[in-house]
């Protein structure tokens, strides 16, 4: 009895083994499911090119700061240059976060060392009877011609020279990234593919650029523009003029509600003058992620006393768990996409 035992347990074990191994009629075996591919590596970090302005062009004042440039390339060029002017008496690297930003997403980008101080254009101009005091400012600052008796701007520090020396010394430094596609026969700007940005009084020179001078291909200010024409209580006359050379579509303002510098109420009637009150009412983007075609961005997240800076600098933008900055997404919505 005990051998018939011993010779059933003999053979349920060869049959377990048989049908394990694949065998036992038309049993098969189970292939393991292989595991799914890595994800693709992430895109690599901007290039940060730290250029010299007298490397640029030995004339130029190097008191502002050096321009800071960046690229991508692991990304797809959008073809388009992001040029950011800083507040009064700053410098580009204090606004690293929104220029590598605009690099990830494809742009070109350069934060610009210019003219910006010590004194905002607010201040030069108050109690000025002159409606036009500002745009003097701004234009001599500009092009370096003497329109102002409130600064001084050699034609070798303006803006354009400046522009047009740091894109030629990039593209000859690094001729296969595509910088020298932003300047035209001459040494002229190609205004149509650069997207101009900036914070308060940087902001007011990018909405200068896109008013006055030249259609760019975009404009987003941050905390401004603050051109203000205290004696009148009004914007300044650059900014009231009917003048408009971008069109409003391609403009977009991002500021800050309790902005203690810069009071809200001024801004709305700045930005009704660049007509950006046709795409729609303000939203506030610590709120909702949906921007609804507004073209009239607001934040009221953070404390009031950097609410002036904190739409675009580095020392102030709110940073998320993550360390990202909390506004990148209106960056993107209102300068890169």
């Amino acid at each position: 009895m005990s051998r018939e035992i011993a010779q059933r347990s003999l053979a349920v074990l060869f049959s377990a083994v048989v049908t394990a191994c694949g065998g036992g009629g038309s049993s098969t075996a189970s292939v393991p499911t292989p595991p799914p591919p890595p994800p693709p590596p992430p895109p690599s970090a901007a290039t940060e090119y730290i250029v010299n302005v007298q490397a640029t062009d030995a004339a130029i004042d190097p008191q502002f700061g050096s321009h800071y440039a960046y690229i991508n390339t692991s990304v797809t060029s959008k073809g388009r240059l992001f040029l950011f002017f800083g507040a009064t008496d700053s410098v580009p690297q204090f606004y690293t976060l929104i220029e590598t930003a605009a690099a990830n997403a494809g742009l070109h980008s350069i934060g610009m060392a210019f003219p910006n101080g010590p004194d905002p254009v607010n201040i030069s101009c108050s109690g000025s009877a002159d409606p036009d005091c500002t745009s003097k400012i701004r234009e001599e600052t500009f092009a370096g011609t003497n329109t102002s008796s409130l600064v001084s701007v050699s034609a070798s520090d303006s803006v354009q020279n400046r522009l047009v020396k740091v894109l030629t010394y990039l593209q000859a430094q690094h001729p296969t990234e595509g910088w020298g596609q932003y300047l035209g026969s001459g040494n002229s700007i190609r205004w149509d593919l650069i997207r101009v940005s900036g914070l308060s009084q940087g902001g007011g020179l990018a909405g200068y650029i896109a008013k006055q001078k030249a259609a760019v291909d975009r404009a987003c200010f941050f905390s401004s523009p603050a051109d203000w024409d205290d004696v009148g209580n009004q914007p300044a006359g650059w900014v009231l003029s009917g003048t408009r050379m971008t069109a409003a579509s391609k403009i977009y303002g991002f500021n800050h509600l309790s902005d203690p510098v810069v009071p809200f109420a001024h801004i709305q009637q700045t930005w009704q003058a660049f007509g950006l009150d046709a795409f729609g009412a303000p939203v506030r983007v610590d709120q909702t992620s949906s921007f609804n075609g507004t073209h009239e961005l607001t934040t009221d997240l953070g404390s009031t006393l950097s609410a002036h800076t904190s739409t675009a600098s580095d020392s102030a933008t709110p940073l998320d768990t993550s360390s990202l900055p909390v506004y990148r997404s209106a960056w993107q919505y209102a300068c890169f996409n």
